[in-house]
């Protein structure tokens, strides 16, 4: 069996923490198991936490301090480089795993070079926080911008000398949208992404609204970097005549979804994802609407 490295990039997750170590320590796979948390600048005592918690039930918990770079993307770089394992696993400090999860990402990485697995967000989430977002695919991978595949990194595995070829993930992006770089740019050097949907992570939605608007920005905001970065290698632009029917609906439903606690979440959310498409269209100098 193949050795793993299960790495948790965290900042301030003080709370959520312990479930996703208690989660990890219950995996069913039988083989060697590191657990890295790199903690980006944490202020709320989230690394004592880990040793705490983890010390006592996962024997190879590393508490890695990773706070050179603020980001997600510096966090997962600073684990995987330090890991020992043949493949890495990324989850999130606020998510849950399943028993089987590191055994069913071990299995597809064992015929693919990049797996993405399933996110359930029921059993974390209210129904108000469920409605002010689209539920993750449970199907199959996002297909980010009509482009290609990406496996989210809050259930992400790679081969270790994938990561290593590729460098890792781009800090540059320090908005959004370093998975699917690193998954696309994986995809156009040869490499095979699958879905893995017996590996199973449950994903904490954002309960508070503006903590949610801020992350729809910025994944409008990374969405006009990625074409950027991907438009000569067949990333489609956007039909601009779409995105203003987009806006023309989001205006005429205001008052209609205003009203409604669930619907306004969901209204908010979608404008906020426009308006940081066009806030990045400003930025670059291009339409990406």
């Amino acid at each position: 069996m193949p050795s793993v490295s299960v790495v948790i990039p965290a900042r301030n997750e003080a709370a959520h923490l312990p479930a996703q170590l208690r989660a990890l320590a219950a995996q069913d796979y039988e083989g060697d198991v590191e657990v890295i948390l790199a903690d980006n600048g944490s202020t709320d005592g989230t690394p004592e936490v880990a040793r705490r918690v983890g010390g006592e039930i996962l024997p190879r918990l590393r508490v890695l301090l990773a706070a050179n770079r603020p980001g997600p993307s510096a966090a997962r770089n600073a684990g995987w480089r330090a890991a020992s394992g043949e493949v890495v696993l990324f989850c999130d400090a606020d998510d849950v795993a399943d028993p089987g999860w590191v055994r069913a990402m071990v299995r597809a990485l064992a015929d693919h070079e990049l797996v993405g697995g399933r996110l359930e967000a029921e059993r974390l989430n209210d129904p108000v926080t469920l409605a002010w977002r689209s539920p993750p695919a449970q199907t199959h991978l996002p297909r980010a911008e009509r482009y290609l595949p990406f496996a989210m990194g809050s259930n992400m595995g790679v081969r270790v000398e994938v990561l290593r070829s590729l460098g890792g993930f781009d800090e540059a992006l320090d908005r959004s949208g370093e998975e699917p770089d690193l998954c696309w740019r994986a995809q156009l050097a040869g490499c095979s992404l699958a879905f893995v949907p017996d590996a199973v992570v449950h994903y904490r939605l954002r309960r508070e609204l503006r903590p949610l608007l801020r992350q729809q920005r910025n994944w409008g905001m990374g969405s006009v970097d990625l074409y950027c970065r991907f438009r000569d290698r067949g990333m489609p632009r956007t039909s601009t005549v779409g995105a203003l029917r987009h806006w023309l609906r989001l205006l005429v439903g205001a008052p209609f979804r205003l009203a409604s606690p669930t619907q306004r979440g969901r209204w908010a959310s979608r404008v906020a994802y426009r308006w940081g498409r066009l806030r990045g269209s400003i930025e670059h100098r291009t339409v990406y609407l």
